[in-house]
């Protein structure tokens, strides 16, 4: 029996909705072992995400705002990519699937999703399955990528398609690796301004504000101070 850990991250409802539906099915079709969190309750149990309790990893997240993580999923991806910089067999010798969710409206639509794919790469995760790409855009081509990725993730799992000390079936970079990089914090949210300064890294902000104080007294207060002479 393969134990199956589906994490997924929605912002509107429905990439949740759709994992939910292929858990379902799952549940009633085949004998995995499958539990579904979303990415912020994935992160709240990073430590556990090992062979000790999983044999694959399937993570399905569409893409908010300019290409950040959905609401409920980005403490998950801050977990992948810490890990990924400091222990890079964070996730050794599991397997997973991506699957990426939303509308080329968008320049940035699959963003998270392949942030996702090569964070657990680098983590240490054997790719055992292309990521899957559905644009709702495309409306049957866009469901029929989906299909075909489920299809083969299905496949995968149930006959224990490959092992984790196998080559992984193509990199991260495929079908496509355009990427726009995000800085999280621990919180999930891209880090600010604010942040950078807490964290020492404010010295520019400090310098235009300096500046703006110092036109400030030359413009106005300087100006007041010469008219009243």
């Amino acid at each position: 029996m393969s134990r199956v850990l589906v994490v997924y991250g929605s912002e509107t409802g429905g990439t949740k909705e759709n994992v939910l539906s292929i858990v379902s099915d799952w549940k009633a079709t085949t004998n995995f072992n499958v539990t579904c969190l979303t990415g912020n309750e994935a992160a709240g149990k990073f430590d556990t995400i090992t062979t000790d309790n999983y044999d694959f990893l399937v993570v399905a997240t569409s893409s908010y705002g300019d290409g950040d993580a959905p609401a409920n999923y980005g403490k998950f991806l801050y977990c992948l990519q810490n890990a990924a910089s400091t222990s890079s067999g964070a996730l050794s010798g599991l397997q997973h699937a991506v699957l990426g969710r939303g509308s080329t409206a968008y320049d940035t639509y699959m963003n998270c999703s392949r942030l996702t794919d090569r964070a657990l790469g680098r983590c240490g995760s054997r790719r055992c399955v292309q990521r899957g790409e559905s644009d709702e855009m495309a409306d049957d081509e866009g469901q029929g990528a989906q299909s075909k990725w489920l299809e083969s993730v299905t496949a995968a799992i149930k006959e224990g398609k490959g092992t984790a000390t196998d080559d992984e079936v193509c990199d991260w970079d495929q079908p496509e690796d355009t990427v726009f990089e995000k800085d999280l914090g621990p919180d999930g949210e891209q880090r600010d301004v604010a942040q950078a300064n807490a964290s020492g890294n404010g010295k520019i902000p400090a310098l235009i504000a300096a500046a703006v104080a110092f036109s400030y007294y030359w413009f106005v207060v300087r100006a007041s101070e010469e008219e009243s002479e």
